[in-house]
């Protein structure tokens, strides 16, 4: 089953360990933070994505929109969602899922706040 990772700021680090975990299956991960220089790991990441053909990498400083990015899964019911971050990303990515059906069950969500 795919994997569709969100993550936030520092919400990616518990991402790498399932990069890592599960080379063999087709992950997606999304991944910002409200500027470039809190991207940490992107070139790490960029390095998975250019080295790994099931690994697609979308990062950027700012927020995604999740109605447009999820538009762009293959299989969006098959997959399974985990986000980590703070709650306003958690709260819209799992809206957006909701609005396209996605079973409650297929989505892990774990918030963070400093």
């Amino acid at each position: 089953m795919p994997l569709v990772l969100i993550g936030g700021g520092s919400g990616v680090v518990p991402m790498l360990a399932l990069i890592d975990a599960y080379p063999e299956r087709p992950i997606t991960l999304y991944y910002s933070a409200h500027r470039q220089s809190q991207l940490i790991y992107l070139t790490e990441l960029q390095t998975l994505a250019a080295e790994r053909a099931n690994f697609t990498l979308y990062a950027q400083e700012g927020r995604f929109q999740p109605t447009e990015q999820l538009t762009q899964l293959t299989q969006p019911k098959a997959s399974v969602y985990l986000i980590s971050g703070p709650y306003q990303l958690g709260n819209s990515w799992q809206h957006a899922l909701w609005e396209r059906q996605i079973p409650r069950n297929q989505i892990y969500y774990e918030e963070f706040s400093w």
